[in-house]
């Protein structure tokens, strides 16, 4: 199995293959670690979930995606809200600096012909209310754009997308993918490209912006999927690009940079090994700004760690960790942990749920 460097194809390739296990349909036991405790500050937690799908159906393998919607919770768990509740796939929400829009990947099925892939260009930029209503595309192509992300004001959006553009029908006749960033207005207008790249695999990916003002950008580079690539940042224009850290034979991967608050600090998944069968281990960092003072925040327990957010005060994160059962099985669950990886507890009452963020 080939694990891209890119989260967002990374989150999805692991729950097509990992969250599909017909043996077992009915909700884990897993509890939450903090449900007899109290909150650490008044932030919600918001991520992507598939507690009420129909688990029992016959079409579970195929149509399970579709029930991904996006709750709100507690930092210990509690107090679990839905806040859509429709047949698109909702992924890695993103809450306006105002917490008054939700921006994120939305994928419209047209049929039931099997799991949605990686590499399935029906995915488009959306943002709704925080109460789930007024839904609006921002983005409707015949490709591929996601893993968008808002500026310190709500007025940019930082996102990639397949810049070859492909169909379906590309797809089948096997033209590769080329991944740049684009940063577009909040209404979806000014399509600005910031990256480009002459390899037909070139990837430029999982961008983030910094909370200050103009705002930087982080992102990761590879000249093709195998290539393990590095860690970049560049400004809100797309100058400026500059490589801060590379990957070598600790960091063999890096997916999903985002600033701390306070611009001085990064936070990353990197892999650092395949366990017996070949299921990748990704664990927690940070660097500064400048590539220095790289730090371990997350050990190497045979779990995988990765979309680590900070919370609005820099005090704590959040993040998603799988758990491998054995070659190709395991399950999702969110994290919160302060920021140097203790008090680290288990928040999902449930057993696949994903990319959780703050909400301001």
């Amino acid at each position: 199995m080939k694990y891209p460097l890119i989260g967002f194809v990374l989150a999805i390739a692991c729950l097509v293959f990992l969250g599909c296990d017909s043996n077992d349909q009915s909700q884990s036991s897993i509890t939450p670690d903090t449900l007899s405790g109290s909150p650490k500050n008044d932030y919600r937690i918001i991520f992507q979930s598939v507690r009420d799908a129909p688990f029992a159906s016959s079409d579970y393998q195929v149509n399970y995606q579709r029930y991904f919607d996006l709750y709100t919770m507690n930092e210990n768990g509690s107090d679990v809200q839905r806040i859509t509740d429709n047949l698109y796939w909702e992924n890695q929400p993103d809450v306006s600096p105002d917490g008054q829009k939700i921006l994120f990947g939305l994928h419209e099925f047209q049929d039931s012909t099997g799991p949605v892939e990686g590499t399935d260009p029906g995915w488009e930029i959306a943002i709704v209310d925080i109460d789930g209503s007024n839904l609006i595309r921002l983005t409707d192509n015949d490709y591929m754009e996601f893993m968008p992300d808002w500026n310190y004001d709500g007025t940019k959006i930082v996102y990639m997308a397949d810049a070859n553009q492909r169909s379906v029908q590309d797809i089948a006749n096997g033209l590769a993918p080329q991944y740049h960033i684009y940063t577009m207005d909040a209404d979806g207008g000014n399509v600005t490209q910031l990256t480009f790249g002459d390899n037909p695999s070139d990837v430029n990916g999982d961008p983030s912006f910094s909370l200050g003002e103009p705002g930087k950008i982080v992102y990761i580079h590879t000249e093709d999927f195998a290539d393990g690539g590095g860690l970049y940042t560049m400004d809100a224009d797309g100058n400026n690009q500059q490589l801060i850290l590379e990957c070598d034979n600790e960091l063999l991967k890096i997916n999903d940079p985002t600033f701390s608050p306070d611009g001085n600090k990064i936070i990353f998944g990197a892999m650092v090994r395949e366990d017996q069968y070949g299921n990748p281990i990704y664990n927690l960092f940070t660097v500064n700004t400048f590539g220095e003072n790289l730090t371990r925040i997350t050990e190497d327990d045979g779990e995988g760690d990765i979309l680590a957010q900070y919370s609005p005060d820099g005090s704590r994160i959040c993040y998603m960790t799988w758990a491998w059962n054995g070659p190709g099985t395991g399950d999702f669950r969110i994290r919160v942990a302060n920021t140097d990886g203790s008090d680290e507890k288990v928040i999902s009452s449930f057993q696949w749920e994903q990319a959780p963020t703050w909400v301001p």
